[in-house]
């Protein structure tokens, strides 16, 4: 479906939205900033997490999503410090 998480630059200086959803299969995530998609996130649950409750579900899709993509938006902001120096 997306070729990469990136689907533009952020601006570290403005707020993000993050939407979440999760099923019974799956998490899933985009993150949004200013009405434009950022970085998008999914994930396969395990068998023993697919006995989660549905709210179990939700907050681990905004837990997993933070997790993964705050690491991925401080990687991004080093690399635009590197380059601008």
């Amino acid at each position: 479906m997306v070729a990469d998480t990136l689907a533009a630059y952020p601006d570290l200086n403005k707020w993000f939205d993050v939407y979440t959803d999760a099923s019974d299969f799956q998490l899933g995530a985009c993150i949004v900033q200013e009405g434009h998609p950022v970085a998008y996130f999914s994930s396969k649950l395990s068998k023993s997490q697919q006995n989660y409750m549905v709210m179990e579900k939700e907050m681990l899709s905004i837990v997993a999503t933070l997790d993964i993509e705050v690491c991925f938006l401080v990687l991004t902001f080093m690399s635009l410090l590197i380059i601008k120096t």
